[in-house]
């Protein structure tokens, strides 16, 4: 199986904000060569850019796909949100504004009955069970 980002091969450049996806995934410079060469590259060469989390086989796809969201249905998922719109706002933002927001989102999170119970799970040698709240 094989990519490609196409484009250039018929004239036009990236759209659906692929030019800023692209360089945050892989940098400025492969952004570049893939938008502008546009050759092919395997999953395997997409997974080694940080493209794709990893590779399997075709039959194992819905398997994994499966595990991978029950573990992170099974997480703490407020965090979760913290930590995915943390990562997007510093892509975009200056230390301090990304120091703030964090600082905010961990007294957001302090309070919550996930964390709390998590740490008396932690403290008493127990496994966590996130419920969400």
């Amino acid at each position: 199986l094989k990519f490609s980002t196409a484009f250039v091969g018929i004239g036009l450049t990236a759209d659906s904000g692929l030019s800023a996806s692209l360089a945050h995934a892989v940098g400025v410079p492969r952004a570049k060569e893939l938008l502008l060469l546009n050759e092919t590259f395997t999953a395997e060469d997409a997974a080694n850019w940080g493209l794709v989390r990893s590779v399997v086989p075709a039959e194992e796809v819905l398997p994994a796909a499966l595990e991978l969201a029950r573990r992170l249905a099974a997480g703490p998922t407020k965090a979760y949100a913290e930590v995915k719109r943390g990562v997007h706002l510093g892509a975009v933002s200056d230390l301090p504004t990304v120091l703030a927001e964090e600082g905010a989102a961990q007294a957001r999170l302090a309070v919550t009955q996930d964390h709390v119970s998590a740490v008396d799970a932690f403290l008493g040698k127990r496994t966590q069970e996130f419920r969400g709240r």
